[in-house]
Parts: C-alpha cells; sequence; structure tokens
C-alpha cells in the first residue's frame, strides 16, 4: 500500500528534524571545527534546513484543513439532496 500524503508529509517533516539535530549536535559541530570547513556553509544549511521543516508542517497543516473542507462540502451535498429530496415529495403530495 501506498503511503498517503499525509504519511508522505510527515515522514519528509522528520527526516529534516532529524537532519536539524544532526546539523546542531555537539559531535558534527566539533568535526567541523577540526577539519576547519566553512562554517557559513553550515549556516546556510541550517537555515534551509529550518525553511524547509517550516514548509512541511504548513503544507500538513493544510493538508488538514482540506481534508475537513472536504468533509464540509460532503456534508453540504447531502444536505442539497436531502433538501431536493424533500421538496420533491412536498410537491409529490400536493397534487
Amino acid at each position: 500500500m501506498e503511503p498517503t500524503e499525509g504519511q508522505e508529509l510527515l515522514s519528509l517533516s522528520t527526516s529534516v528534524k532529524l537532519l536539524l539535530d544532526e546539523l546542531v549536535s555537539t559531535e558534527f559541530v566539533n568535526n567541523i571545527r577540526r577539519t576547519k570547513l566553512d562554517v557559513s556553509l553550515l549556516k546556510n544549511l541550517k537555515t534551509t534546513l529550518l525553511r524547509v521543516f517550516i514548509a512541511l508542517n504548513d503544507a500538513d497543516a493544510v493538508n488538514k484543513r482540506l481534508y475537513e473542507l472536504r468533509l464540509t462540502l460532503s456534508e453540504v451535498q447531502f444536505l442539497f439532496i436531502e433538501i431536493n429530496t424533500d421538496y420533491e415529495t412536498l410537491t409529490t403530495k400536493r397534487y
């Protein structure tokens, strides 16, 4: 069974969070300092990952709202059907 869109977003969000946790870990930072790599690249990477994480969380919230909206629209559609049925019943009884 294929994962749903919500499950994929959650998986991506979890992956980004793990990467962010690794990026700020003491061990990783110490390794960067020992190898004298450009720290500004790490800052850019962290900023980019934070943006992705925020976007994924927003996407998950939007996905939940869309699901709720679909449910609401289904209920509205059902109400229209019920109203039409009641109207037809009333008009049929009159004649």
